[in-house]
C-alpha cells in the first residue's frame, strides 16, 4: 500500500510537471507583437524647371498666360517662367538657337520657320478661331461695294492677312478685286479706317470698341464662323517635348487650369486683362472676356490641326508640302491630361464634345 501511495504522489507529480512545461512552451511559442508599420514615403515634389516664354503678340489670345502667372499655377506646377514680349522673327530665332523654350504666338510663321529647317512642335492651341470682325464703313452695304476697295492687313504673313483673305472668300470677292495695303499695327489700321485711307480691317477687342458704331459696323464676324486656324499656339522646340517632356506636360496643365480660373473668376481675369492691355474700359474689358474666355478659348487645348493653313501655304509655296502636320503638331500632352481625367476635375461632369470644344 504504502509503495502504491508513493507511486500515486510520483505520477501526480510528473502530471503536475508536464501541466506546468506545457503551459511555458505555450507561453514561449506565443508570436510577439508586430512592430508599427513605418509611415509611408512621401512622393517627392518634381525639381523646379526654368522656362523662357516669349509672348508674340498683345491681344487677349494670351489670357491663359497671364492668369497662370498671375494666378501662381506655373508655380504650383513646379515651373519657374519667367515672361517676356518680342517680335515674332526674333522670339523664332531664339527658339530655334536654345535661347527661348516656348513661344506663344501664331502658327502661319512657325511653318514658315519649319520650312527652312527649324524643327519645331505645337503643343497646345489657345486660340484656334478668329476673334476678329471684319469692319466696314456704314456706307459699305455688301461685298460689292469693296470691289476696287483698299483693305488693310498687318505685316504679310501675318495672322490678320490670314484673317482678311478668309473674310474676302466668305463674302465672294477674289484677293484681285481689292488691294490689300500692309499698315502694321492694329493702332495704325484703326486709324487709317478712320480717315478713310482703306474701305475695311479685321480687327478684334478690345480695339474694335473705339471705333464710332455710327461710322462703322462688322460686315461679317469671323469668331463665329467655326474655321480652325493656328491663332496663337504655344510652341516649342522639338528637343524640349522629346528630353523634358515633364516640363512641357506642366506647362500645358498650367494653361489648362488657368482657363478653367478665368472662366470662374471674371473679376480676376479681367483685372489681369486690364493690366496687360493696358486698358481699364469696362465695356471694351467684358467684350474681350466674352469673346476670348468664354466664347472661344477651348478647355482642352489640342494644338490646330494645321491642314487648311498648309493647303493655302502650298498653294504660294510648293516645297510646303513636305511639312507633316501631324508631326508638326503634337497633340500627345493635351491627350495625356484629358486622359488623366484633368478636366473632369476643372470642371466636373460635362460631355465629353464640349470638353473638347
Amino acid at each position: 500500500m504504502a509503495t502504491f501511495a508513493r507511486s500515486g504522489r510520483v505520477l501526480l507529480g510528473l502530471f503536475a510537471l508536464l501541466a506546468l512545461v506545457g503551459c511555458t512552451a505555450v507561453a514561449v511559442s506565443a508570436p510577439a507583437p508586430a512592430a508599427p508599420l513605418p509611415p509611408p514615403r512621401a512622393t517627392p515634389s518634381p525639381a523646379p524647371v526654368d522656362l523662357r516664354i516669349a509672348l508674340t503678340e498683345p491681344f487677349g489670345g494670351n489670357f491663359a498666360v497671364w492668369v497662370a502667372d498671375s494666378a501662381g499655377l506655373f508655380r504650383q506646377n513646379h515651373l519657374v517662367v519667367t515672361l517676356e514680349r518680342q517680335p515674332e522673327s526674333a522670339a523664332l530665332r531664339a527658339l530655334v538657337a536654345g535661347e527661348l523654350d516656348v513661344v506663344v504666338g501664331a502658327g502661319g510663321p512657325v511653318l514658315s520657320a519649319a520650312l527652312d529647317g527649324a524643327d519645331l512642335r505645337f503643343v497646345a492651341g489657345l486660340l484656334n478661331q478668329y476673334p476678329y470682325r471684319f469692319v466696314v464703313p456704314t456706307d459699305v452695304e455688301g461685298a460689292a461695294d469693296l470691289r476696287g476697295a483698299r483693305i488693310g492687313i498687318g505685316r504679310g504673313g501675318s495672322v490678320s492677312e490670314a484673317a482678311t483673305r478668309l473674310a474676302l472668300r466668305q463674302l465672294d470677292l477674289d484677293v484681285g478685286n481689292v488691294s490689300l495695303i500692309q499698315i502694321g499695327s492694329t493702332t495704325e489700321r484703326l486709324a487709317a479706317l478712320e480717315n478713310g485711307a482703306i474701305r475695311g480691317a479685321a480687327l478684334g477687342p478690345p480695339d474694335v470698341l473705339s471705333l464710332d458704331p455710327q461710322a462703322f459696323y462688322p460686315l461679317l464676324d469671323l469668331s463665329s464662323s467655326g474655321v480652325e486656324a493656328p491663332v496663337n499656339q504655344a510652341i516649342v522646340a522639338a528637343r524640349l517635348a522629346r528630353e523634358e517632356p515633364g516640363a512641357v506636360e506642366r506647362l500645358v496643365r498650367s494653361l489648362m487650369e488657368a482657363t478653367a480660373v478665368a472662366r470662374r473668376d471674371p473679376v480676376l481675369t479681367k483685372r489681369v486683362l486690364a493690366e496687360q492691355l493696358g486698358d481699364a474700359d469696362p465695356a471694351a474689358l467684358d467684350e474681350s472676356y466674352e469673346l476670348f474666355v468664354q466664347k472661344l478659348a477651348p478647355r482642352a487645348p489640342f494644338p490646330a490641326t494645321l491642314r487648311d493653313t498648309l493647303r493655302e501655304m502650298i498653294e504660294a509655296n510648293p516645297r510646303a508640302a513636305a511639312l507633316d502636320p501631324a508631326v508638326l503638331a503634337d497633340r500627345s500632352f493635351v491627350q495625356q491630361l484629358v486622359d488623366s481625367g484633368l478636366l473632369a476635375q476643372l470642371y466636373g461632369d460635362e460631355p465629353p464634345a464640349a470638353a473638347r470644344r
